[in-house]
């Protein structure tokens, strides 16, 4: 087995993979930071949830100059410790979008249920299993074999977790149109419709990517 350095943005495939989860991460960290900004008064703990969003964005576009590890000629258990590797490398991306976006917007949600209800809490709740589930799951995704011995398993998991996700965004936007909250129902419409587009639509991105069709 030969190792060796790679980066995301010197490979074409994996740099518009990248963009696609990482874009729609940027933009619901933006919108969230203004939608809580512009109502700072009316909550609590606005300093933190915003400080998170920022996180979350400055993690977001560091992640391109990251360098991962990729190898050739390797043998099947060579592969297995690779698995081991590759899944350390994605928890120290995955775990702190566990925090910053789970988390603490469910601590947000906490702090601030007496004026507004679950909606926030249920919000995060989500959100942090959402993330949960990536970061359990990609051991095993990551294994070929194994994910072909599961692979329906793992479809049907991963659509109720798409599922998760976009409930997530739409207790945002009901968050939004209860309270009249405006940045509120922008979020929580933009995410729902560019994730459920981006759900459909990355198998196509990535086949014109690969020059498959």
């Amino acid at each position: 087995m030969e190792l060796f350095i790679t980066f995301i943005f010197s490979n074409q495939i994996a740099l518009i993979s990248y963009l696609l989860s990482a874009i729609p991460l940027i933009m619901y960290n933006i919108l969230l930071f203004l939608a809580v900004k512009k109502d700072r008064q009316e909550f609590r703990k606005t300093k933190m949830m915003m400080i998170a969003c920022l996180v979350a964005i400055i993690l977001s576009v560091a992640g391109i100059f990251v360098p991962g590890i990729g190898a050739t000629n390797v043998s099947q258990e060579e592969s297995e410790i690779l698995s081991i590797i590759f899944s350390l490398y994605n928890a120290v991306y995955i775990v702190p979008l566990i925090i910053t976006q789970g988390v603490i917007l469910l601590i947000f949600g906490i702090k601030n249920k007496e004026k507004y209800n679950y909606f926030l809490f249920v919000a995060g709740m989500l959100l942090t299993i959402h993330h949960i589930y990536t970061l359990t799951t990609y051991p095993f995704i990551s294994n070929y074999e194994v994910y072909m011995a599961f692979i329906l398993l793992f479809t049907v998991l991963g659509f109720i977790n798409f599922a998760v996700l976009v409930t997530a965004y739409v207790f945002l936007l009901i968050q939004g149109i209860k309270y009249r909250q405006n940045l509120f129902i922008a979020l929580g419409i933009t995410m729902v419709s560019f994730r459920i587009a981006f759900y459909f639509l990355f198998p196509f991105i990535m086949m014109l990517a690969t020059g498959s069709i």
